[in-house]
């Protein structure tokens, strides 16, 4: 969505729509010992002022950004996307055949964009809501 800050897609009812956030410094990360993906040690990180949405994108927003720029995602450029492991059915974890090994939790999974949502949960999760797990 930070592609309307650099487009003529950009307007005024949209910039209202951002909070902006003054920067500084917090502690991040954990010492637990399963933490993953660079999670640790704790350290102190600054983070520039910067902007956000108020509230997420919708499947909505992001179609109507994708049509009037003519935008295609990477996803859809190479054919897959990587998809967290809790979210991927056994029947497609099967098929994967690489893995990052810096972050194996992260499975690339063929055609899985974001018009396929819909799709891809009941594919990954099978025919129950997604916070029944």
């Amino acid at each position: 969505y930070s592609y309307y800050f650099s487009s003529p897609f950009v307007d005024g009812d949209l910039l209202e729509k951002t909070v902006n956030l003054p920067g500084g410094r917090f502690l991040m990360g954990t010492n637990e010992a399963d933490a993953r993906d660079g999670e640790n040690p704790i350290r102190e990180v600054t983070v520039k002022p910067f902007a956000i949405d108020q509230h997420p994108v919708t499947n909505a927003e992001f179609r109507e950004f994708i049509r009037s720029q003519k935008y295609k995602t990477e996803a859809e450029s190479f054919g897959w996307s990587f998809v967290f492991e809790d979210f991927v059915s056994e029947e497609l974890k099967s098929k994967v055949t690489q893995k990052i090994e810096s972050a194996p939790w992260w499975l690339p999974i063929e055609r899985a964009f974001w018009r396929q949502v819909a799709l891809q949960l009941f594919l990954a999760i099978g025919p129950r809501l997604w916070n029944e797990r």
